[in-house]
């Protein structure tokens, strides 16, 4: 389960990188101004304010860092279960990375390759 969760997330991520990269092509930082959406301080799209200030909140810049530190969680969950965790056997450092693989996975639950088995609590599923 841990493997198959883990491919999921870094996928997932990489899909995350690959559209943020492609908003960065773009133009460069994006910020809502009233129902304007402003890319890079230059072209503006005119929208109703609320998606202006939704689509601005997704800047690539901010998916990048969102997706850098996902990045981190997932490779400290594979060091500390190849490491072991002082006080824990290694049931419970697998049920702790589950839960936080299934924490993150939870972004992506109506992808299609999401799996129903990941939603809830993964105690019986390790």
């Amino acid at each position: 389960m841990i493997e198959e969760l883990t491919a999921f997330v870094r996928a997932r991520m990489t899909e995350d990188l690959t559209y943020a990269w492609g908003g960065a092509v773009a133009g460069g930082q994006w910020t809502a101004d009233g129902p304007r959406l402003v890319v890079d301080g230059g072209a503006a799209f005119e929208m109703a304010a609320p998606l202006a200030a939704h689509t601005a909140h997704h800047d690539p810049a901010r998916v990048v860092r969102a997706v850098a530190a996902k990045q981190a969680i997932v490779a400290r969950c594979e060091r500390h279960l190849a490491q072991g965790a002082p006080g824990l056997d290694a049931r419970d450092s697998e049920l702790l990375v589950v839960q936080i693989l299934v924490a993150l996975a939870a972004e992506w639950v109506s992808h299609p390759d999401y799996r129903a088995e990941w939603n809830g609590s993964p105690a019986g599923g390790t």
